[in-house]
């Protein structure tokens, strides 16, 4: 059974800001539906400022193979900023970020970065950050 299409505003800031704060303001609606019906969903932008267009994969499964396969889904060959204006691409211009890397250089990067989140860090951190 095909269910009914949502108004899908899941790259939109309004969408969390003024979300269901029942659900932390996520649109779960729009994930579901995307899981279960447009798991590789082609959201169009028409802000001059903003890309054209980024694919929204929605299935675990999907995600999973693309952070594996960095033969196929690299990040590093093309930019993956979602604003014209400020490129990370270091092609364009930008420095290196996380967000364009893959394979090793990413993992070595990420390793590193885990390391500030566990648990514990983010309780010491916590009470700095809710001041």
């Amino acid at each position: 059974m095909t269910t009914a299409r949502p108004d899908l505003r899941i790259l939109e800031v309004d969408t969390y800001a003024n979300g269901d704060p029942t659900t932390f303001g996520l649109p779960l609606d729009q994930y579901e539906y995307l899981q279960n019906e447009e798991p590789c969903y082609l959201q169009e932008f028409s802000d001059p400022f903003l890309i054209d267009r980024a694919w929204v994969l929605s299935r675990h499964s999907d995600i999973w193979e693309i952070d594996r396969n960095v033969e196929l889904y690299a990040t590093d060959r093309g930019s993956v900023n979602m604003w014209k204006v400020t490129p990370i691409d270091p092609v364009y211009g930008g420095m290196p970020a996380m967000l364009s890397m893959s394979g090793d250089d990413h993992r070595r990067n990420r390793g590193v970065m885990n390391r500030a989140f566990t648990p514990n860090m983010v309780k010491k951190l916590e009470e700095k950050f809710r001041g």
